[in-house]
């Protein structure tokens, strides 16, 4: 029961009618007898500034996530950031550290967890294709990178943009191992048929009429295919990917993996993960 003493949790984003990350969150509270609540915060981008500065006078303040659109612009209003978070430049956890408001980025790392426990993947030694270059993509990259993924085929309508992140990317890490393509480059299809894994970081699949990024019927039935959205459960990439004989994952297993770390952050206790994923809904289909 809710009382004087429940420490609440939210989940600042605009427009937050899709989530689940309150029912994952409440459900793992629930799982271990925590005295906390957790609650969407519906908060536009002009009024991203005050909503911060309320949490800090707070006294029941639990922890929070942040989503699209704040995770890059909330970190101009902390008291500090996680090496992760410096890294890929954009915050998806707060927590108080003493007083002051800290930021973390659990992407990253719950991506990876999402693909071992899951996907039972290991990215090491591993070639990679991602479609699309903002910014879940960057914490992706971050993540692959650091375990040990041979080469990753950055793949964006705007070849530019796709360029440029993978420059970045590969002078921070001393490495080549980033590749920018269109998806109209002639290789395209040679590229796609050595990789193990395919993730699409973009919007297209959020809308039943969006126009496929590629003709999904060149996947190869040895790949794992991992879309990050989770809303529908099956996109179209998934479906044809399942038509195919491909492995397939949603976006919930990245969900219920970064919530996980961010949920051990805020409390300090293991978190209830086969809960979590119960939970959110489907993960993997056969």
């Amino acid at each position: 029961m809710i009382g004087g003493r429940t420490k609440v949790c939210m989940i600042l984003g605009h427009p937050l009618k899709h989530t689940r990350s309150p029912l994952m969150h409440n459900a793992a509270f629930a799982a271990l007898g925590l005295d906390y609540v957790y609650v969407p915060l519906e908060v536009k981008p002009e009024g991203l500034s005050a909503v911060i500065q309320a949490l800090r006078e707070m006294e029941n303040f639990g922890g929070a996530n942040v989503t699209v659109p704040h995770k890059v612009h909330v970190m101009e209003y902390l008291d500090g950031k996680s090496q992760d978070a410096e890294a890929i430049g954009a915050v998806n956890t707060l927590y108080k550290r003493g007083g002051e408001l800290w930021g973390e980025n659990t992407d990253g790392r719950g991506f990876i967890a999402s693909l071992q426990e899951e996907g039972e993947f290991l990215p090491q030694g591993k070639r990679v294709m991602l479609l699309g270059a903002g910014g879940a993509a960057r914490a992706v990259i971050q993540a692959l990178t650091w375990e040990g993924a041979e080469k990753i085929y950055l793949v964006n309508r705007t070849l530019r943009k796709a360029e440029e992140l993978a420059s970045s990317s590969n002078r921070e890490t001393g490495r080549s191992s980033l590749v920018p393509m269109g998806f109209d480059d002639p290789l395209f299809p040679d590229r796609l048929q050595e990789c193990h894994l395919l993730i699409n970081s973009t919007s297209v699949g959020l809308s039943g009429d969006d126009s496929p990024l590629f003709d999904y019927r060149l996947l190869p039935s040895t790949l794992l295919v991992y879309d990050l959205i989770y809303d529908p459960e099956l996109t179209p990439l998934l479906r044809a990917a399942r038509q195919q004989g491909c492995g397939i994952l949603n976006g919930l297993a990245m969900l219920v993996h970064q919530g996980a770390l961010s949920f051990e952050i805020w409390t300090q206790r293991r978190p209830p993960v086969e809960r979590m994923r119960e939970a959110v809904g489907p993960i993997k289909f056969t």
